[in-house]
């Protein structure tokens, strides 16, 4: 009976810890988990110092499927949506969702050209698929380089979350690369 109540509670603890880190209607990381993936990446410069980068993107006119379509689908746009990043980024890359639309992507060594190339071809592909799809979905996005660390996982998650508002800011539907030397 012990044998038995303790493999239940096994099996419990890690359904749990999964339903933790992982969004329930995109599957991508949760916040929390996404925020320990970038502390790991942070402590993992620290000792290396390869450079990684860190994307940051809102989607555009999002509300206006869930007005017009319902948030069905409009969950089935965000389902589409970490079905294509997921195919298009490395397994070592973490996508999260971090709010309602706005997702974050972890590019572990990932230096400013790498993280153009991969970003120019992701922007693209979603932007297809969205077309494809007849949803008038666009992405506002930021690229922040890291050759140094901020203070804490907040701070680099807030400098790329601004610098994603400066896109929108300047009409939506596009990309900012920055690097953060400090």
């Amino acid at each position: 009976m012990v044998t038995w109540l303790l493999s239940a509670l096994q099996r419990a603890y890690t359904i749990n810890q999964d339903l933790a880190q992982t969004d329930y209607v995109t599957g991508a990381c949760s916040t929390r988990h996404f925020y320990d993936m970038a502390k790991i990446e942070s402590d993992r410069f620290r000792r290396y110092k390869h450079a990684f980068s860190l994307v940051y993107f809102d989607l555009d006119n999002f509300k206006a499927i869930n007005d017009r379509l319902g948030h069905i689908t409009g969950d089935k746009l965000l389902r589409v949506l970490t079905e294509n990043i997921q195919q298009n980024i490395r397994p070592s890359d973490t996508l999260g969702r971090l709010g309602g639309d706005e997702f974050a992507i972890l590019l572990p060594e990932t230096d400013e050209e790498q993280a153009k190339k991969c970003i120019a071809r992701l922007h693209s592909r979603l932007s297809d698929e969205m077309l494809r799809k007849g949803w008038m979905v666009t992405f506002s996005m930021s690229v922040t380089t890291f050759h140094q660390l901020p203070k804490s996982v907040d701070e680099m998650v807030k400098l790329a979350d601004s610098a994603m508002y400066s896109v929108k800011a300047n009409g939506k539907n596009g990309v900012c690369y920055r690097v953060y030397n400090g």
